[in-house]
């Protein structure tokens, strides 16, 4: 079975957690009030009522809380003033706080307005964090945030963990730990993920304590992060210990953490709980390298029809990766209802991984599913309708004549209301690469004029029904529109991703071509799918010139595609990307190396844990990168982990005995 794959797999995940976790930081320090007060150049507290247009905004000013405080009393009018990001400020309203952006008294009239702020707590909020923000010494910032802490007005509080969250002064970090006790429940938890989030040795002691404490939520955010961040650091295992020893139901971290460490069957027993779900059994054994009873897991799953639909099309997806001949047609038996039915409906990523599989195994019994994607125009569907157009194109002449008839039905009439932009020509497409010269003409005929000016749009593809040689016709017609954009992007998509289903090698250099453009423009490039599917040393060796690009965005996308096409092997590239600048993206290497790395890269990813010197997500990444590495090979942070026969509590205890 392809391990390397669940290790892929795995990696997406991560990657996209992590991403998550990083722009949620990012979203939280752009939400919180102190974020608005840093950035505007002037906060006044005033009237509000039209200009001459309708998002002017004229403010009669009582009262200026950061700014040119001549203006009070004065009425200043805001062209489009009223506009902001994501809101609108209301009109006549009085007492009402407006913070404009640092360039309000400009010609440039581009969202001037950052917030408002009406309710009595937020003016009271915006005026003591107004004059706690401007004091520029890092420590008293933050003790007067703590002094107003307790009068819980959320808006200082959330202020209070969007600056721990931006501390730079390592000095400072007492302040951190010292506020635990004064904080609820919910504010312990935050200030926890903070904490681990530092990965700072000083917060320890305090995790410690909070381990021990009586609320769960407290308690298992605790464990969590001494298990993950701090193993074996002074004081953690005894913590668990005797965090074990209290007997709470949520003690799982602790068994995991102390069966690594002792020879203890309840430890074993409790830090492994068997799953209920029988898939996860076949997965659990499989990552334990019990391949072969993972698989006869898998067979007996896919095959009893009592279990849940998603743990049986699960497992013939896995089961599938590596299967022989007699195996897929045995799965293939089984599984050819399922799939069908996916097809069917309307789950988007179950209908792709499905209609992938069953157009792999040609059967025509899967024509009628086929034909059902077809009419599909939404963007989400895209990638499974052009799977399902290609696997009709491989069936045969009747599955064709069928499809094409289907087709020609629909676009007589106007497409649905909800159909826009580029969406009617899915359609038309899916007519040129099933139809012939003949069905083609027929099709424009009869096309309603909704889709009749559609053909106009997509007319350089029109003659591929002719072409001898596909591969090189397309790569023509791409490079020949303006843009490289045969009039419109639906046509393009479909162009690149045929390119990539026909492991064009000729178009390497074009499709690069594409990835370069739209990773500075960020767009989403299906160039990439395409390279990754072309695979193979070419691609590789073209890709590999793109990481030393002065673009960091196309370095990014390169190090993505490689790390795909290179599993394990680019191990020595990830590395290389953390001892050099420049070079591929040290983002995507932190998040790959915790997939691939081995105990050696441990040193290499510590200082760029540094939460103090190390910033914009990078620590967080490495950190994450150094935990998942630590958990596969059985680390913690003295080194590799070797189990006693007791626990250090009952060595003690039997001592004391004697």
């Amino acid at each position: 079975m392809k391990r390397n794959s669940y290790k892929i797999y795995v990696c997406i995940i991560f990657i996209f957690i992590s991403l998550t976790i990083v722009e949620a930081h990012a979203k939280a320090a752009y939400m919180s009030m102190g974020y608005y007060i840093n950035k505007a150049g002037l906060i006044v507290i005033g009237d509000t009522k039209k200009g001459n247009k309708e998002l002017d905004l004229t403010i009669s000013v009582r009262e200026v809380i950061k700014g040119d405080k001549t203006l009070v009393g004065q009425e200043i009018m805001i062209p489009d003033g009223r506009e902001m990001a994501d809101n609108i400020v209301p009109l006549d309203s009085k007492q009402i706080a407006v913070l404009l952006n640092s360039n309000w008294d400009t010609p440039d009239h581009n969202l001037l307005t950052l917030n408002f702020y009406q309710q009595p707590n937020e003016l009271e909020a915006l005026k003591l964090l107004a004059n706690i923000l401007s004091i520029k010494d890092e420590r008293t910032r933050i003790n007067e945030l703590i002094k107003e802490f307790l009068k819980n007005n959320v808006h200082i509080q959330e202020q209070l963990f969007a600056e721990i969250a931006q501390m730079k002064n390592r000095d400072n970090f007492d302040l951190v730990s010292g506020l635990y006790d004064e904080l609820n429940d919910g504010y312990q938890v935050k200030l926890i993920g903070m904490i681990v989030e530092m990965n700072d040795l000083r917060g320890v002691p305090m995790l410690i304590k909070a381990l021990l404490s009586t609320s769960k939520a407290t308690s298992d955010a605790a464990a969590r992060g001494l298990y993950y961040n701090f193993p074996g650091a002074e004081g953690v295992t005894e913590a668990f210990e005797k965090y074990f020893k209290l007997g709470r139901d949520n003690d799982h971290f602790a068994a995991r953490y102390l069966a690594k460490r002792y020879e203890n069957e309840k430890y074993e027993s409790l830090s492994k709980p068997e799953p209920k779900i029988k898939w996860l059994k076949a997965s659990q054994m499989e990552e334990a390298g019990k391949i072969k009873l993972a698989r006869d897991m898998y067979f007996s799953l896919i095959v009893d029809e009592k279990e849940d639909v998603f743990s049986r099309r699960m497992a013939a997806i896995k089961l599938l990766q590596d299967a022989n001949d007699q195996e897929k047609i045995a799965i293939q038996k089984v599984m050819l209802p399922i799939f069908q039915k996916d097809v069917e409906g309307d789950n988007y990523l179950a209908m792709f991984e499905s209609v992938k599989i069953l157009r792999k195994w040609h059967n025509l019994e899967s024509l009628p599913s086929f034909l059902n994607v077809l009419e599909k125009n939404d963007a989400i569907y895209e990638k499974s309708v052009q799977q399902a157009t290609m696997a009709i194109r491989e069936l045969g002449k009747d599955a064709r004549e069928q499809a094409v008839i289907k087709i020609q039905k629909l676009i007589q009439s106007p497409p649905p209301s909800h159909l826009t932009g580029d969406n009617p020509m899915c359609y038309l497409l899916e007519l040129i690469w099933l139809g012939d010269e003949k069905s083609i003409l027929e099709s424009r005929q009869v096309s309603h004029s909704v889709y009749k000016e559609a053909w106009e749009q997509i007319q350089p593809l029109v003659p591929l029904t002719g072409a001898e040689d596909e591969g090189l016709f397309l790569i023509n017609v791409l490079k020949n529109s303006p843009r490289g954009i045969p009039y419109n992007d639906i046509s393009r998509s479909w162009a690149i991703f045929r390119l990539g289903d026909l492991k064009e090698n000729r178009a390497i250099p074009l499709l690069v071509d594409y990835i370069k453009r739209d990773a500075v423009e960020h767009g989403i490039s299906n160039a990439k799918e395409a390279l990754k599917n072309i695979a193979g040393d070419k691609v590789e060796q073209v890709i590999m010139t793109l990481l030393t690009d002065k673009e960091e965005r196309i370095r990014e996308v390169a190090t993505e595609i490689l790390c795909d096409l290179k599993g394990e092997r680019i191990l020595p590239l990830l590395r290389k990307m953390l001892k050099e600048e420049n070079y591929g993206s040290r983002q995507v290497a932190f998040m790959r190396l915790g997939n691939y790395g081995i105990p050696e890269d441990l040193e290499l990813l510590k200082p760029f844990c540094d939460f103090w010197n190390v910033g914009g997500g990078m620590n967080y990444c490495s950190c994450q990168a150094m935990v998942e590495i630590r958990e596969r090979v059985n680390y913690d942070l003295n080194g590799p982990i070797i189990k006693s026969k007791a626990s250090l509590l009952q060595d003690i205890n039997a001592k004391s005995v004697k």
